[in-house]
């Protein structure tokens, strides 16, 4: 009988023993990769139990934000606006769309968010992160708040990627940066793949699913042609509210970006650093050129170090012929242009758009200078008359002559000279193919010419043509 009660209270003893042996090796496997601290608040998802579930902390309700990553040309803000127009029965929504990633602007927008939305309820805010930004650093950003008031009222529901395989690599198979930082395990629930989802034996599109893959092993991957996102499900993975606060999706963080919950990780820039020229003016453009130009930067891509590179072209412009606003968008990779009616801002739209002057568009390269991209600009506009330049002698083209000697050909001739219909002859019976005066004739050419060349350059002067970079 003791001896049975012995064994059972060993046995206690033994499961205790493995089940504390089990928590600090669950701890230990976390904890000894950094110094870094755990946050209290993610204990309860990273070692589950009892204890921690009864004093876990009732959360209020908060701002759901869902971010959607994507370079140029990913097609995320066709997405975003196909998740918009598909669930507004779902309740409000907002859209954070920003030319340029700033921290401090984002948190001083979160803070404008909760002061303008506070007495119209609760609504869902999508946050498009802008061109070759870390999804990190948003991540960092939207967590850290200064304010810790603004900073407990939102929380990340899910992050997607939307990658374009036609619009990812600088040269044959070399990704442009932040690719795959945007597609990061640990952060990004969702990969949705905007082109090529026709042809999935395409060797592009195979190349960019195993690079993206390799990245983030766990990650969804969705097939939606141009952002045209059409199974619930999907929009379901893509909205989620909860997904990037799941224990895997915690734990990889903690493991693979030492310090990111305190704000201590630094992504760091990539091996190319492309960067933005924004450009304003006032003036329309001549769609023709304008078409004309975007096309032939294409073949004019150089190779490493790719210095001078334009990669994409975005904004909003006018043409001259039509009075409406186009927002136009172009990707030097695919090739593709796109132009279309300026949409103005709603009430589901919010981002920090410049409004000082009616006409921008801004560059992504490397390198990239502004007064060359004037020079580009300006090459797309009206293109002013050049002087013409005096004739002389010597400039005088064959046909020029010829056409001077059929205009002149049977004015009276000098004495000595009769003309047989084929040459003129003089007494001597020498023949030649051009009127005794063409001299004369050529020389009265020149000067008739030259007068209506001095004529046409003062008028030329007299006519002021704006610079595309002059007020209105």
């Amino acid at each position: 009988m003791v001896t049975g009660l012995l064994l059972c209270l060993r046995a206690v003893a033994d499961a205790d023993c493995v089940l504390t042996s089990t928590r600090f090796l669950q701890h230990f496997a976390l904890s000894s990769i950094s110094h870094e601290p755990i946050l209290y608040d993610h204990l309860e998802a990273l070692f589950p139990s009892a204890e921690l579930r009864n004093q876990a902390r009732q959360k209020g309700d908060k701002v759901v934000i869902n971010i959607i990553s994507g370079l140029p040309g990913s097609h995320k803000s066709i997405l975003c606006n196909f998740l918009v127009d598909q669930n507004k029965e779902d309740g409000r929504w907002v859209v954070y769309e920003p030319d340029s990633f700033s921290a401090s602007h984002l948190q001083q927008y979160l803070l404008g968010f909760l002061e303008s939305h506070r007495e119209r309820g609760t609504p869902r805010l999508l946050l498009l992160t802008p061109g070759y930004t870390d999804v990190l650093d948003v991540i960092q950003a939207v967590l850290l708040h200064p304010d810790p008031v603004v900073q407990g009222c939102f929380t990340v529901g899910a992050v997607t990627a939307c990658v374009n395989p036609l619009a990812s690599c600088m040269e044959h198979r070399f990704a442009f940066p932040k690719l795959l930082e945007q597609c990061s395990q640990g952060i990004v629930s969702t990969v949705v793949f905007t082109g090529l989802t026709a042809e999935e034996k395409h060797p592009l599109m195979q190349h960019v699913q195993q690079l993206v893959r390799s990245a983030n092993p766990t990650a969804a991957f969705i097939l939606a042609e141009r952002g045209a996102v059409t199974r619930n499900e999907d929009v379901g993975l893509i909205l989620s509210e909860s997904s990037f606060s799941e224990a895997q999706m915690l734990r990889a963080r903690y493991i693979l970006y030492p310090g990111w919950c305190r704000g201590r990780f630094s992504s760091g820039s990539g091996t190319v650093i492309v960067t933005q020229q924004r450009i304003a003016f006032s003036r329309p453009l001549e769609r023709p050129l304008f078409v004309s130009r975007c096309k032939e930067i294409r073949s004019s891509l150089k190779p490493s170090p790719f210095r001078g590179n334009v990669y994409n072209i975005w904004g909003k412009v006018r043409f001259s012929d039509s009075d409406r606003a186009m927002d136009v968008f172009y990707n030097a990779v695919s090739g593709t242009l796109s132009i279309v009616p300026g949409q103005s801002t709603d009430s589901l739209t919010a981002a920090p758009k410049e409004t000082s002057t009616p006409c921008f568009l801004i560059f992504d390269g490397v390198g990239l200078i502004q007064d060359e991209l004037k020079v580009w600009l300006r090459l797309c506009t009206k293109q002013r008359h050049a002087k013409k330049t005096k004739k002389t002698t010597n400039t005088l083209s064959a046909q020029e002559i010829k056409s001077i000697h059929m205009a002149r050909h049977l004015d009276p001739l000098p004495p000595g000279y009769f003309y047989n219909g084929y040459q003129y002859v003089d007494i001597f019976g020498e023949k030649r193919s051009f009127h005794p005066n063409m001299e004369e004739f050529i020389k009265d050419y020149i000067s008739e010419s030259n007068r209506e060349i001095e004529q046409f350059n003062r008028q030329l002067e007299l006519q002021e043509q704006p610079d595309l970079f002059d007020p209105c």
